[in-house]
């Protein structure tokens, strides 16, 4: 009985990853719309009920980002009864939940995600230049023992 609940708690994680699957593979294959160009889904939550999933999107591209955001949220729930149709036959599930389209900003999230890979880079190359410096003094070592005897 225990891990019924465990299920259905998880359920919603499962729907999402398969709706963000779907999604994406419709977007990419199925889709032409030139409004949706560049348009990433990075986010996929559905409710306990599974009546709704929110799905956060960015667009990818030039400065005009946040607008082209806002269409691309717009031109997604006008075709979302569309996109909910076309996944049913591979969500297998008897009421395929609403879609709710948000614009996520991950401008944030690359911007610090930028700062810890050049501080992990900084790291790296520190350590580098001390192992470099430490096989150097072994080498040097080792070539003094060797002249001396």
């Amino acid at each position: 009985m225990a891990k019924a609940k465990t299920d259905d708690r998880r359920r919603p994680e499962r729907v999402a990853t398969r709706v963000r699957e779907e999604l994406s593979r419709v977007l990419i294959k199925e889709l032409t719309d030139p409004r949706l160009v560049g348009v990433v889904i990075t986010r996929v939550a559905a409710t306990d009920d599974l009546s709704i999933v929110r799905v956060g999107i960015t667009v990818m591209g030039d400065d005009k980002k946040q607008s082209r955001a806002k269409i691309a949220v717009k031109t997604l729930d006008s075709i979302s009864g569309g996109l909910r149709k076309r996944m049913a036959p591979t969500l297998e599930m008897r009421r395929v939940p609403n879609l709710r389209f948000v614009v996520v900003d991950s401008g944030d999230r690359v911007a610090t995600l930028d700062g810890l890979l050049a501080e992990v880079g900084a790291e790296l190359k520190a350590s580098r230049v001390q192992e470099a410096a430490r096989a150097r003094e072994a080498a040097e070592q080792a070539q003094g023992q060797g002249e001396s005897t």
